[in-house]
């Protein structure tokens, strides 16, 4: 799944949380190019480089390399040290951009829009401005049911589509362009300016980011589930919970990461008090869709 899945991004961005990874010990790689020892080669699938690999991110767990050169081997870890000790190493501008405007725009977006009452006041005042200018074909239009929705009862037109992607599109705007100025100016309140550290707060938004799309995948089973006359009357508290564990993990994951770069408290307290306001809009987002709409 891994090599051909389109999110296959995302799961390496969740990997970084795993309880669980194969670990590299240098000195024993040392010690067994010294011996002269010619192990069989790693035939690697995502091409890792081996002896410098620090965490699980781009490793698929297929557990070839386990015990090569005697110095790899699966080992527990904190869920917290991928993202607190290695994260920061080196710049990754587009896992910052599928966390801020990705997991934490988009989707709030795409899970939203079918129960938005914004949505649906932008569609009468389109219909409206387009019945107005004698423009129907919009609204009569509806394109094949792999493009949109095309069944009997149940048929989006293009204006219906259009508005769609209008809308998903101004989500990730609003949010992102919202997250990351506010992880701009926690990263600024940490020192001068560093790009690292921006990319590097960005990483400590994974938990929230991860628990927001899984709440909006699942909401999907449980409206499945409810048409099939199956109840689940403690939904509610479970997404609360896991909201809000997600939110304090994320937190606890930024107050580690300021620690790395200050250790003046103030400014800790102050980038840890910018990057709770930078969870703010997605946070916002997934209780107008559970609780509000």
């Amino acid at each position: 799944c891994r090599y051909l899945c389109p999110v296959s991004g995302v799961f390496g961005l969740l990997a970084k949380l795993a309880p669980l990874h194969f670990r590299v010990d240098p000195p024993l790689w040392q010690l067994s190019q010294l011996s002269g020892t010619k192990p069989r080669a790693v035939n690697c699938a995502p091409l890792v480089p081996i002896r410098t690999m620090r965490g699980a991110s781009d490793c698929h767990m297929c557990g070839r390399c386990a015990g090569f050169r005697g110095a790899i081997r699966l080992a527990r870890r904190s869920p917290n040290h991928e993202i607190v000790h290695v994260a920061g190493t080196v710049a990754k501008p587009w896992e910052t951009i599928l966390i801020v405007v990705g997991l934490m725009g988009l989707a709030v977006g795409a899970f939203q829009w079918s129960v938005s009452p914004w949505f649906v006041q932008a569609k009468l005042w389109a219909a409206e401005r387009l019945i107005e200018n004698g423009v129907t074909w919009p609204l009569e239009t509806a394109a094949p049911w792999w493009i949109l929705t095309n069944y009997p009862g149940d048929v989006m037109t293009l204006l219906d589509g259009a508005l769609l992607i209008a809308y998903v599109l101004a989500a990730a705007f609003a949010c992102g362009a919202s997250t990351l100025s506010l992880l701009a100016l926690a990263a600024r309140s940490l020192g001068p300016w560093r790009t690292l550290r921006l990319h590097h707060l960005a990483q400590s938004l994974i938990p929230l980011a991860g628990a927001g799309v899984f709440l909006g995948l699942s909401s999907l089973t449980v409206s499945q589930l409810r048409s099939d006359g199956i109840s689940l009357p403690f939904i509610d508290l479970l997404r609360a919970a896991m909201l809000t564990m997600a939110t304090c993990w994320s937190g606890i994951l930024c107050w580690q990461v300021t620690g790395i770069y200050s250790r003046e408290p103030a400014r800790r307290v102050l980038a840890l008090s910018l990057v709770g306001l930078a969870m703010a809009p997605a946070v916002a987002g997934w209780v107008l869709l559970f609780w509000i709409w």
